[in-house]
């Protein structure tokens, strides 16, 4: 359950520093964010059929486990 919260956090969290930036900027970065977040999704998915890597408690079980480091953290810190 602690792991769940964790990454739910992990998802979240990076959108609250969203208020603080340009609507501008934002639509002007949102391509390049779409398309190097799709580039780390697909290389997730690649890795968890080659096991490169494993999220043990995974936020969404059916879907890929690097949901919430792909479209939270990651995606905010590319901006």
């Amino acid at each position: 359950m602690k792991g769940k919260i964790m990454l739910l956090a992990l998802l979240l969290v990076p959108w609250l520093s969203i208020l603080k930036i340009d609507k501008i900027t934002f639509k002007r970065y949102l391509p390049v964010l779409t398309f190097s977040s799709l580039v780390i999704a697909l290389l997730s998915e690649l890795s968890s059929s080659y096991t490169w890597w494993k999220i043990r408690k995974p936020l969404f079980p059916k879907l890929s486990s690097s949901i919430p480091f792909i479209f939270g953290l990651f995606f905010i810190a590319n901006l």
